[in-house]
């Protein structure tokens, strides 16, 4: 027996192996190249059917994308805004007709944490500011 101690049997030629696995690369790549190929054709075909309607569809992509976000977050909004008048019990007009308070009110709570979260660059802003302005009203040219 020949084939005894887990030796491999080999041809004749002493490396037909790696002609095998370099005639299989080969078959691999040129199935890629053709595969790519059509499917080129085919994106290229694609393209000229809707070529009429490119522009539209890009104008379509770009403005749902941008707004579908802001819709979202507009929606969510208002939808918080009429729970909130629901909590509280206040009825719609009320709600609208105080609606601009409202908001003055929230915006201010805002700025309030913002100071006091934020006061020692606030505060370096208005002084520096402030003293510039000194500064320049007083080395002005008069005219």
């Amino acid at each position: 027996g020949g084939g005894e101690g887990g030796e491999e049997e080999t041809d004749g030629a002493g490396g037909g192996g790696e002609k095998d696995e370099a005639f299989r690369q080969a078959c691999l790549n040129a199935l890629v190249l053709v595969f790519v190929f059509i499917t080129g054709c085919i994106a290229v075909s694609v393209f000229y059917v809707l070529q009429p309607f490119l522009h539209a569809l890009l104008w379509a992509i770009l403005t749902g994308t941008v707004l579908y976000p802001l819709k979202h977050r507009c929606t969510q909004q208002i939808s918080s805004w009429l729970d909130n008048l629901d909590d509280r019990g206040i009825p719609l007009s009320v709600g609208i007709t105080l609606s601009p308070f409202f908001f003055l009110n929230g915006a201010s709570v805002l700025l309030d944490r913002a100071v006091v979260a934020f006061w020692k660059p606030f505060l370096t802003i208005a002084f520096g500011g402030g003293v510039l302005f000194v500064g320049y009203f007083f080395n002005a040219p008069l005219r």
